[in-house]
């Protein structure tokens, strides 16, 4: 509304200027009516129109970069509920699920007693991964590209994790307290972490 109104009064500014005879005293000052005082005056109305174009373009300016701003919120405000909507309320619950799973399936490493074995779980753990990224995460594309990607690289790092670990013969994954402290905490942290990408996302 001021960008419109600063328009509006610069173009009454420009055309009143212009039409208008020059006659005023602007300084109050009796001056002769003389070729110097016409002179004065037409200056006077040239600066005056001047500062009127120079105003409506800065207005105008003002207006359109405003209107791209307002423009890029609603895009904004858009997404962000399109996330809220589509991705928290309707998919975060298999998020836990699938975390839940995962802490489940890795238990498993603790009773294996071959590499055989080791590959079960892992091609177990594997098919948890894939569903995570089709259910959940694959539907971050239509939010952020970005925040995808984030997303994606915590999975990935956790599923690397474990797949080294479950083969690192420098790993006793059979007792308790190291595979808490290799499995389950890189578990927690990770969905940890990306809940809090989640929560915190302002597009």
């Amino acid at each position: 509304m001021g960008n419109d109104t600063v328009i509006i009064d610069s173009i009454r500014v420009v055309h009143d200027t212009i039409i208008s005879v020059p006659h005023a005293n602007y300084l109050n000052i009796e001056l002769p009516n003389s070729n110097g005082s016409g002179l004065l005056d037409i200056l006077f109305k040239l600066a005056t129109i001047l500062i009127a174009i120079a105003n409506f373009v800065y207005a105008i300016i003002i207006f359109v970069s405003k209107s791209k701003k307002d423009d890029g919120e609603k895009e904004k405000d858009r997404k962000i509920h399109w996330f809220k909507t589509v991705i928290l309320d309707q998919s975060l619950d298999y998020l836990y699920e699938s975390f839940e799973e995962i802490d489940e399936t890795s238990k498993k490493i603790k009773l294996c007693k071959n590499d055989e074995e080791k590959s079960v779980i892992d091609e177990e753990l594997s098919k948890i991964y894939i569903k995570i990224r089709r259910k959940f995460i694959d539907g971050l594309l239509a939010v952020n590209n970005t925040f995808y990607n984030e997303i994606l690289a915590e999975m990935d790092a956790l599923q690397t994790h474990i797949t080294n670990s479950i083969f690192d013969e420098g790993l006793n994954l059979n007792y308790e307290p190291k595979f808490e402290e290799i499995i389950t905490e890189e578990i927690i942290k990770t969905k940890t972490s990306i809940l809090k990408k989640l929560f915190n996302y302002r597009g």
